[in-house]
């Protein structure tokens, strides 16, 4: 077996480990706060033993900001392919891959927009938002009135947080896609409260 072949083999292992650990970690906080973990309730959940936990993570906290800061970046990654250009509207593709982030990570998000979940993570991926994008969306649409936009846009991302729990409440019934669509509907209908607060 060559060094390479080792390598693979262990990455794979930490890999399932990590995800065997993940997935214990969501049931619990479905149930429970964070503060409310032991390592040992964790581990046995997850069939391993606290020995091979504290190989990855320092505590349950520490396993938590790491998967948050793994999922920050991926979400970070997926908007900043985005541009919002003022002659084309590329609104839907950037909702359609932050759904799609969603559906990939839909075991954390559940539990990080749910009743146990983590208001400060939630507002970071916001605030990642704003600082992207809310500048370029005061261009496209020409506002004049600042303040009135920014009251649109806080709605707009209240109420994009709120779709993102429902969807993943109803299973995800609906293609990433389909949402996408069904946002952008919202958000473009919503504008109109924009364009009657400028005359």
């Amino acid at each position: 077996m060559t060094v390479n072949d080792v390598s693979g083999k262990i990455d794979r292992r930490i890999r399932k480990t990590k995800q065997q650990l993940r997935l214990g970690l969501t049931k619990l906080l479905k149930e429970k706060s964070v503060n409310e973990i032991s390592v040992r309730e964790l581990s046995e959940l997850a069939d391993l033993n606290r020995g091979t936990f504290y190989l990855h993570y320092k505590d349950i906290f520490d396993m938590v900001e790491k998967i948050e800061n793994e999922m920050f970046d991926q979400f970070y990654q997926t908007i900043n392919k985005h541009e919002i250009d003022k002659n084309n509207d590329r609104t839907l593709y950037l909702l359609t891959d932050i759904f799609k982030f969603i559906a990939d990570n839909a075991d954390m998000c559940m539990v990080l927009l749910g009743e146990n979940g983590d208001l400060s993570f939630v507002n970071k991926l916001k605030k990642v938002v704003e600082d992207r994008y809310l500048s370029q969306w005061k261009q496209k649409f020409d506002t004049e009135h600042i303040g009135n936009f920014n009251y649109f846009y806080s709605y707009i991302v209240s109420g994009c947080t709120g779709l993102f729990q429902a969807w993943l409440e109803n299973d995800m019934k609906e293609s990433p896609q389909e949402m996408a669509q069904l946002t952008e509907n919202i958000i473009t209908n919503g504008m109109n409260f924009v364009d009657i607060s400028k005359k």
